[in-house]
């Protein structure tokens, strides 16, 4: 170990050689389809009409792009109820007890359909250290890649994962806190409403349409337990810094958070409310900046900062990101999509 590193030479030479065996999530349903859409407040009916997705380019329901990453070897539950790589410990040591999700990347090849059988394969290709302010310590971030195939062997999905450890506060340190911005939940009246169908999902966007600056219509998500619990059931996610209020309050935290990823499900959704149904949402790299809390009002928005053809593909960039009530940006990052053009 190097002088006041928390990384060793075994851990150092995990990356880019450690690779762990094929997990098999299993058969995609199209009720687990349905599920996690709706558990994200998704009703873009491409991922639960069967009549509507049939007349698309699609010929059929495909999953939400961020779908896939629920088959991942890390939300296996082992024989003693603990979450861990296939049902047992991390391949890399938990040195601490404190960590969250810093962010990920989704760069999708293919669409995740009704009745393919989906393998992950997990490799590490990245792991360093920083040292952060009082109460937070140091901090290991390691970034794992999980390659996700059908049953064709074709791969769907690669999902680059960036988790992290953190030391936590020293003896007579303060906990840091991070207050909750809204001091209760809203009545139900008051939620925001999600649109029961859109005129975008009819309608293509074509990429000759497409300027910079253009604003991509924003959704608003209301965050509360029954949200969290409801992801965590269609995800897998079932971290208990999502639904165990006394783990949380032991932790020096407020409330419960929600799931990093769940917001990355509405960053999607937004995208491919705008996209949909003839484009296809390449990629997306979200980080994860702050946490939510039960009675957050989230907002996904965006805006095209560019366009180019590229390996014969129309591709838009866009700036995406999520935000609270205050205009607190807690996920932030990117999406590329491709379009056709008018005429093809």
């Amino acid at each position: 170990m190097n002088e006041g590193s928390v990384i060793t030479d075994d851990m150092r030479n995990l990356v880019g050689n450690w690779q762990g065996e094929p997990y098999v999530g299993g058969t995609v349903h199209l009720e687990d389809i349905r599920k996690f859409a709706k558990a994200v407040g998704d009703n873009n009916p491409l991922f639960s009409d069967v009549d509507y997705a049939a007349k698309t380019r699609w010929g059929g329901v495909i999953a939400t792009p961020t779908f896939v990453d629920r088959f991942t070897p890390f939300y296996v539950l082992g024989d003693n109820n603990e979450q861990g790589y296939l049902g047992g410990p991390s391949p890399v040591p938990r040195l601490f007890k404190h960590g969250f999700s810093a962010g990920d990347e989704y760069e999708s090849f293919r669409p995740t359909r009704p009745g393919d059988v989906i393998t992950a394969t997990t490799t590490i290709s990245d792991m360093f250290e920083k040292q952060s302010r009082p109460g937070i310590g140091k901090m290991l971030f390691t970034r794992f890649d999980k390659t996700y195939r059908n049953q064709r062997n074709e791969i769907v999905t690669i999902c680059r994962w960036t988790s992290v450890g953190y030391e936590g506060p020293a003896e007579g340190e303060p906990v840091p806190q991070a207050e909750p911005e809204t001091p209760k939940l809203l009545a139900t009246d008051d939620q925001p409403k999600i649109p029961q169908w859109n005129d975008q999902w009819v309608t293509p966007v074509y990429f000759d349409d497409v300027s910079e600056g253009d604003e991509l219509q924003p959704v608003d998500k209301y965050q509360s337990l029954k949200r969290f619990v409801r992801y965590a059931q269609a995800s897998n996610d079932l971290s208990d810094i999502h639904y165990d209020l006394k783990i949380m309050l032991g932790r020096g935290m407020p409330d419960l958070v929600g799931q990093g990823a769940l917001t990355s499900g509405y960053i999607a959704n937004m995208v491919t409310n705008w996209c949909t149904p003839e484009g296809f949402l390449n990629k997306l790299s979200l980080q994860y900046r702050g946490y939510s809390f039960p009675g957050d009002v989230l907002t996904a928005k965006g805006v095209v900062t560019g366009k180019r053809q590229e390996d014969g593909q129309n591709l838009v960039t866009c700036d995406v990101w999520a935000e609270n009530q205050n205009g607190r940006r807690v996920t932030v990052g990117s999406a590329v999509v491709s379009l056709s053009n008018r005429g093809d």
